[in-house]
């Protein structure tokens, strides 16, 4: 604007506006006090309302900010890690926490179960307004109270399938398109490696699904094998926003009728608006009328503005929880061993791993009734549930009283921490935060009571429960099984998990403890970060506490088994009785070091980087050789796991040309070790020559300290004997500890030892790959070295027993001959029934009270004894 010139005309005086301006600066300049006093009057207001505002929930703690403004809340809801930070606020502030002046967050599922009941008083906050998909339009996640009732009877048919003719048939259409898209599409093998982004392909499966169930028209993303519509880039520039105007919900009704935040809405003007396009069909000349899900709303009673806006629902509140408990589930499912292996066994014994069409997928009653499945289902939308929004509601006029005795002031905004209740101790126990499906299952009723009320919260409850929630978990239930058993993500897992990489180790010898424990070392580098290197030393500690506890319970455990085998009580082997729930102590002390150990995979996968697969694979592999216990002629087999190496025949063939099966890739054989079959090809050559004696003796005495008259070696009183059982042991344990027999003399014989270098690759589990964190003990350094085997060549035993012993002996090897059963002498199993397949011979000498045990040279030569790393 131009400057107004001051100008007097006749007696008409005009005063420009420079000169108005300058009025009101010349009151300031004459008035400083009152300005002053103006200011202070402002600001003694603000801080009076801020100080009452902080006085009404001055009992609840929280994070100091959030108690004056909403500054705190804003920056967690759009960090990212929105339901971690809540989850954290809870377990240090309690289970009622300050989040905002006027707002609490709860995470105590009784509570949140009364302010969503039926009858409660509670109604919702505002802070749904910022939970709509276009600002002007409500939908049922977002309508007042008496409206959202009224809807959601229109609604409720529509969700459960009860008016749709195919229902779960369409379903099984869709879930068949994905089956066969992974099969041709995404099954790696030996010469090709196909990555599969699961996370995309769960959120285009259920898009698919809710799109034919809701509206026979397929979106059609699996078969594209794309996002055809870019709905998930738009749900991810969206979500932000929307979270931000959660916690400034008056922008919502301030900017309602502006276009300024419709343009990042869904549009029926472009490719955006799929689902609304196919609401508009329905209304109309030459509407289509279909038994589907919106079909079903219609006869119900919704109108077009309605139908265009619960379609944006459907494809949101339908896709989104349903993807993410897919995701969620699969992840831990192909990153826990002990999970996978049991849930195929389940799908094995219900006859689902058998080949089968893409006709034929699971039916849900099918699915609902296996155990594990339910269990893996439960603990997925536990410890990852569905949704992580406040959904606050309203304290009612008058207020309420918490169960503590403290008030709560009406008008009060209380949210939800999902997290936070899905991780409460009182309820899961102190394991939270470990993924283990195990805790649904034997658990006593009332307790497994309290924990499904929990968990069916994450799909809110009462009132407010979510309509699609049994939408999700019927695709769920067909989704996990039939991704596994028909060959998609079950090949798949494999690869992942390295199920066929088995190899075999020397437990006994604590060889597999010392990598599983080398594996917790591993330095990831820039990929680490405080608080998860923070999390994992905490977890490496908790480790050792934990297997100090269970070989403890264990070392209880076979002393009361051993007496239990002693009066007769029991016959089954020690595992078997374990198993039976003999030993409660030893099983509870099992599952917390399995516990613990799951811990420290699950840390190290978020740690993430290019070692954190190769890690989680050697572990698995370590796993997955414990838990094997075939033998495979050649291989690593029982010299890996203590006991003979049976090699001489093969090395035999070997140089008369006969073929020798090649070894697997996963099971490397101990005698390809060059300084292994040096020394077999030596003491094979002194055999043949004559020249091979057992001139090397060591003699130790044994005092069991024992004067009862029986020395049964563990066998029960009724001496049932099984062929092919071992029945008794003259192990160092046993003798130790023995029932009976002052002294017992052993003779150890051989020929030749030594130390044999055996690289660590060799036991599949290759370390020197790896480098290890500066604070790594020094025990656990030396293991990525070159490991040495003790190899001894012709081994043999001389066992002197007493006489009150001999007489027992004498009559129980009769007997376990007779039927066929068999002996282990220090490690060494000798079968009395069928001498030809043993690699050592045994004599009984009944005068001079003495068993011997000698090798065959015709099966055995070398035994391995130990492990030296």
């Amino acid at each position: 604007m131009g400057t107004v010139n001051s100008s007097k005309v006749g007696n008409l005086s005009i005063t420009t506006g420079k000169e108005k301006h300058s009025i009101f600066l010349d009151f300031i300049y004459d008035h400083p006090q009152l300005i002053f006093i103006f200011i202070l009057a402002v600001l003694t207001y603000l801080v009076i309302a801020s100080v009452r505002r902080y006085h009404r929930l001055r009992d609840f703690q929280g994070p100091p900010l959030a108690a004056w403004t909403k500054l705190w809340l804003l920056k967690t809801v759009t960090s990212g890690r929105m339901h971690q930070i809540f989850y954290t606020t809870t377990k240090k502030y309690g289970s009622m926490v300050r989040i905002a002046p006027n707002s609490l967050m709860t995470s105590d599922a009784t509570l949140w179960r009364r302010i969503c009941a039926v009858r409660s008083p509670y109604v919702r906050a505002d802070w749904y307004k910022g939970m709509r998909f276009e600002p002007d339009k409500d939908i049922v996640l977002t309508y007042s109270d008496e409206k959202h009732t009224e809807m959601r009877s229109k609604l409720a048919a529509g969700y459960a399938g009860k008016e749709s003719e195919n229902f779960e048939k369409d379903m099984d259409a869709r879930i068949a398109e994905l089956l066969e898209l992974i099969r041709n599409k995404y099954i790696s093998d030996d010469h090709s490696y196909k990555p599969f982004d699961w996370g995309l392909m769960s959120s285009n499966l259920t898009l698919d699904v809710v799109t034919e169930l809701g509206f026979s028209h397929c979106i059609g993303n699996i078969k594209s094998n794309s996002d055809l519509y870019d709905y998930y880039g738009i749900t991810a520039e969206g979500l932000p926003i929307v979270q931000t105007l959660t916690v400034f919900p008056w922008i919502v009704t301030m900017f309602e009728n502006s276009s300024i935040l419709k343009w990042i809405m869904p549009s029926t003007e472009d490719k955006h608006g799929f689902a609304k396009k196919r609401a508009r069909e329905r209304f109309g000349p030459g509407k289509l009328e279909k038994r589907d899900m919106l079909g079903s709303f219609i006869r119900h009673g919704i109108t077009q503005k309605e139908a265009e806006a619960e379609t944006i629902v459907q494809l949101m509140a339908g896709t989104d929880p349903a993807a993410t408990a897919l995701r969620v589930a699969i992840l831990y499912i192909i990153t826990q061993p002990q999970v996978h292996r049991r849930l195929l066994d389940e799908f094995q014994a219900n006859g689902l791993l058998s080949e089968r069409s893409n006709e034929t997928i699971v039916s849900f009653a099918t699915a609902s009734k296996m155990p594990y499945l339910q269990a893996c289902i439960k603990e997925t939308l536990r410890i990852w549930p569905p949704f992580c929004g406040l959904m606050e509601k309203v304290v009612p006029p008058g207020g309420d009283v918490l169960a503590d005795g403290r008030k709560l002031p009406e008008g009060t905004h209380i949210g939800l921490s999902f997290w936070g209740m899905m991780r409460d101790p009182e309820v899961f126990g102190d394991d939270t935060d470990i993924f283990r499906p195990e805790r649904w299952i034997n658990t006593e009723n009332e307790r497994l009571r309290v924990m499904e009320r929990t968990v069916e919260c994450g799909f809110s409850s009462g009132r407010y429960t979510c309509l699609g929630k049994d939408l999700a978990i019927l695709q769920v239930n067909k989704v996990i099984v039939e991704a596994y058993s028909s060959a998609g993500l079950y090949a798949i897992a494999n690869n992942v998990l390295s199920t066929n990489n088995v190899f075999y180790t020397p437990a006994q010898h604590g060889y597999d403890r010392a990598l599983d424990t080398f594996l917790n070392w591993v330095d990831f580098g820039s990929n680490a970060n405080p608080g998860l290197d923070a999390a994992l030393l905490d977890a490496i500690t908790e480790q050792q506490d934990s297997q100090a506890a269970l070989d403890s319970a264990t070392a209880r455990a076979e002393a009361r088994w051993t007496k239990d085998v002693k009066r007769g009580m029991t016959d089954q082997p020690f595992a078997v009785w374990l198993d039976m729930g003999k030993a409660p102590d030893c099983t509870a002390a099992r599952q917390q070091a399995d516990m613990v150990s799951q811990k420290i995979t699950q840390i190290q996968v978020q740690m993430g980087g290019p070692m954190a697969n190769t890690v989680r694979s050697d572990r698995d592999s370590l796993s997955m050789g414990r838990n094997m216990g075939s033998d495979f002629p050649g291989y690593n087999m029982k010299a890996a796991s203590g006991g003979n190496l049976s090699n001489v025949e093969l090395l035999n063939k070997e140089r008369s040309g006969e073929s020798i099966p090649d070894p697997l890739t996963s099971r490397v054989p101990l005698y390809q070790s060059p300084e292994c079959e040096a020394f077999v090809k030596d003491a094979v050559t002194e055999a043949a020559s004559g020249d091979y004696s057992s001139h090397n003796r060591i003699e130790v005495d044994i005092d069991t300290d024992k004067d009862t008259s029986d020395y049964n070696f563990g066998q029960p009183d009724d001496a049932s004997v099984n062929a092919g059982t071992p029945w008794f042991s003259f192990g160092d344990s046993t003798l130790d500890t023995g029932s009976e027999s002052s002294e017992v003399e052993v003779v150890v014989t051989y020929n030749d030892i030594r130390a044999v270098t055996v690289q660590p690759g060799q036991w599949n589990v290759d370390l020197s790959k790896y480098k290890l964190r500066s604070e790594a003990p020094n025990e656990v350094k030396t293991l990525s070295r070159a490991s040495q085997v003790v190899v001894v060549a012709g081994l043999g035993f001389e066992i002197t027993v007493g006489e009150s012993t001999a007489e027992t002996l004498d009559s129980e090897l009769e007997e376990t001959t007779n039927a066929g059963g068999s002996i282990s002498v220090f490690g060494i199993t000798i079968n009395l029934g069928d001498a030809g397949k043993n690699t050592h011979t045994t004599s009984w000498d009944k005068d001079f009270r003495t068993f011997k045990v000698v090798p065959d040279f015709d099966n055995n030569i070398t035994t391995v004894v130990g492990v030296v790393a």
